[in-house]
């Protein structure tokens, strides 16, 4: 409802200024303050009730027991006791792209390893920035299983062989049951009761896991983090500038992302006094330092210029590249909310990461793009609440139970949609709908039978069954 009203006060009490400038008339900013002051009470408000519901510090124990029971399930899958007898999933990663590309592909794989209850183990030769592999920076994936560089092919449904090579264009894998969006059933209970957003929690438990960091990297963490003087209140902001922008992602001016920067500490300060408003900021721009600092002088921006000059494309793919990129998704991360663009990999893995040093951090972000999605995931679906009938032809119907398949959301009170039982595609007020949660059965032993459904599932959807480019091994 605030991103509708604000847009409509925008848009009505914009006037062109000298210039060809346009400044928005006093009485549209009143109004605006107004009510911006309204949103943040009501944020004050829906956040004391949520501290004060159920026992004193039963979400942070629940999120800390969730946490650990999963860390430990993934342990032991990853470190059978006899690697020579372990079922295998191999990845080969075909394709060099960026840091945040290969987690999230790594963690697309580990979810497939999981649901056939496999070891997931990396091909070393794949990781793009650095000749060592994955383990140059974060802990081995399998202590315990090293790469099998077996190549015999077999069926699908020939479950005798141990090893499974799954190669970047295999196909129809998103269809399966328990791939993204989908939550682990046994978790979904409790799950359900504590995150806002289930399935980010569980990929962020997934990629806290895959990166685990190395002893030395721990300390560095702590040294830099003692350097930069990082500490609280602090809100994240990554600004992409440089390879992305106009064919991946739209440009955004600094004073887009500082708007919600600025909301947030207007938040902040009717829980108390607030010593400095800072910022940390993660950028490929080189001249956005010195025009946050140009134009927002009352900031304390907390910054490595030096992982902006390595974040170039002329340094990507290097050793202290990575190292870069760690280090601010990192520290992204411990902020304590984001400002992004979810087009972007970072920020979406910096998101995800956020959720596993909180009990629920899904509502502490604002994207200026899109919302957020894991790649080759099911369709993003919601559950409407209320009836909506159209008032413009860009509008949808809606009635209460019906499904929405969802393209996005407009961040002016609007998202755009398909109605599955209208199969109408158009705009629909976000606040009459819900998110329709995913939950599916996870690490079954009885493995044939796990195929079994997987391939009842094509039939029955009339889709073609092929795993052309799986092979049991």
């Amino acid at each position: 409802m605030w991103y509708f009203i604000a847009s409509v006060l925008k848009k009505e009490g914009t006037t062109m200024g000298p210039n060809n400038t346009y400044t928005i008339k006093k009485e549209a900013m009143r109004t605006l303050d107004a009510i911006s002051e309204e949103y943040t009470l009501l944020l004050r408000d829906i956040h004391d009730l949520k501290a004060a519901s159920g026992p004193k510090g039963w979400r942070e124990e629940e999120a800390k027991e969730l946490s650990e029971m999963v860390q430990r399930q993934l342990y032991k899958l990853q470190n059978p006791h006899d690697c020579k007898e372990a079922r295998m999933l191999v990845v080969h990663l075909a394709r060099a792209c960026g840091f945040g590309c290969i987690v999230h592909k790594l963690a697309y794989n580990f979810i497939l390893a999981i649901g056939l209850n496999r070891t997931l183990v990396l091909v070393k030769s794949d990781m793009p920035y650095h000749k060592e592999g994955w383990d140059a920076a974060f802990l081995p994936i399998s202590r315990h299983c090293p790469y099998n560089s077996s190549r015999e092919t077999d069926s699908i449904f020939n479950t005798t062989k141990k090893v499974l090579h799954i190669y970047e264009n295999t196909r129809d894998i998103r269809l399966l049951p328990f791939m993204p969006r989908a939550i682990p059933e046994y978790l979904a209970p409790r799950l359900l009761r504590l995150h806002g957003q289930p399935f980010v929690w569980w990929v962020g438990q997934l990629v806290k896991y895959l990166m685990r960091p190395q002893p030395f990297l721990q300390e560095d963490f702590g040294v830099t983090e003692k350097w930069l003087g990082f500490k609280r209140p602090i809100v994240g902001i990554h600004i992409r500038r440089s390879d992305k922008i106009g064919y991946e992602a739209d440009f955004h001016k600094v004073e887009e992302y500082m708007s919600h920067v600025e909301l947030y500490y207007k938040h902040l300060r009717k829980h108390g006094p607030v010593d400095k408003k800072r910022i940390y900021l993660a950028t490929d721009g080189r001249d956005v330092h010195a025009e946050m600092a140009k134009k927002f002088p009352e900031y304390e921006v907390i910054s490595d210029k030096i992982n902006t000059k390595l974040a170039n494309e002329e340094s990507r793919y290097t050793g202290p590249s990575l190292r870069s990129i760690i280090m601010d998704i990192h520290f992204l991360s411990m902020t304590d909310y984001l400002v992004c663009t979810f087009s972007s990999q970072v920020c979406r893995l910096a998101y995800e990461l956020m959720q596993t040093q909180h009990p629920d951090a899904s509502s502490w972000f604002h994207s200026l793009d899109d919302i957020y999605y894991f790649g080759e995931q099911i369709d993003h679906l919601q559950e409407v609440l209320v009836d909506h009938l159209p008032q413009t032809d860009a509008e949808i119907e809606l009635k209460k139970g019906d499904i929405i398949k969802v393209a996005g959301n407009h961040w002016n009170g609007y998202s755009k949609g398909t109605n599955v039982r209208t199969e109408k595609k158009g705009l629909y007020p976000s606040f009459k709908v819900k998110e329709h949660k995913v939950v599916s059965e996870f690490v079954m032993n009885d493995t044939i039978r796990r195929l079994n459904l997987i391939r009842s599932h094509y039939i029955n959807n009339n889709n073609r069954f092929e795993f052309n480019d799986i092979r049991f091994m």
